[in-house]
């Protein structure tokens, strides 16, 4: 159930990610952001990885943990790649649902 977590946490911080970008900014919000925006969206992007790697490392160990981050970020960057492609519009949708589903899970995670 980690993994399933750490990929709808990984898939909001890397959209994130994208979102700071200004090649993308056009696609998903239809104008340029402000520079205040987008150092947010950075920073919120970057904090998310790290948050998510270190929850990781700590419930699985080192090793494992961060295999297992490694393998939740690659099919993350998959998603958000794709979506970001193809269909840039539906990314907010898309981190509902991530937020939604990582929300159900954790709480999940930690009630068991």
């Amino acid at each position: 159930m980690l993994v399933w977590i750490l990929w709808a946490i990984n898939i909001i911080s890397l959209s994130c990610l994208a979102a700071a970008m200004s090649k993308h900014q056009r696609d998903f919000f239809g104008r340029a952001l402000d520079p205040k925006q987008n150092q947010l969206l950075t920073l919120a992007g970057w904090a998310l990885l790290a948050v998510s790697l270190f929850a990781s490392i700590l419930l699985r160990g080192p090793s494992v943990g961060a295999s297992i981050w490694v393998c939740a970020i690659t099919f993350s960057a998959l998603v958000v790649g794709l979506v970001a492609t193809y269909l840039p519009l539906r990314l907010k949708t898309v981190n509902a649902i991530a937020a939604m589903l990582s929300g159900l899970l954790l709480g999940g995670y930690l009630l068991f």
